[in-house]
């Protein structure tokens, strides 16, 4: 907690995600992977900082760790991924994000 507050760690978070809406393509997404409530909570603060009409124009979902994922590797069961999209794409769902992390136009971030 003390590293986590001296370094600004979560601010860095905030500030990277407020930025990651506006350099996201037509159709893109933007996968955040956090490992902690704290860092999850950053993440949304900083895409939801970024615009007043934000539902309009993106989507957020989230992905859990699958229970057979956590079977293998107990630590993580905490991680979480976001994944934002644009509005453009609204046919995608957080059953296929999966498969779209190797699609052409995605960033991805592990905190």
């Amino acid at each position: 907690a003390l590293r986590i507050h001296v370094n600004d760690e979560l601010g860095d978070v905030q500030r990277l995600c407020s930025l990651i809406p506006q350099k996201l393509h037509k159709n893109g997404k933007a996968f955040v992977i956090t490992f902690h409530s704290l860092e999850e909570e950053a993440a949304k603060a900083g895409f939801f900082n970024t615009k007043k009409n934000w539902k309009e124009t993106y989507k957020l979902n989230a992905v859990n760790v699958d229970e057979s994922e956590v079977k293998e590797n107990v630590s993580s069961r905490s991680a979480k991924m976001l994944v934002l999209e644009s509005r453009a794409n609204s046919k995608a769902n957080s059953s296929n994000v999966r498969d779209s992390v190797f699609s052409g136009n995605a960033l991805m971030i592990s905190l």
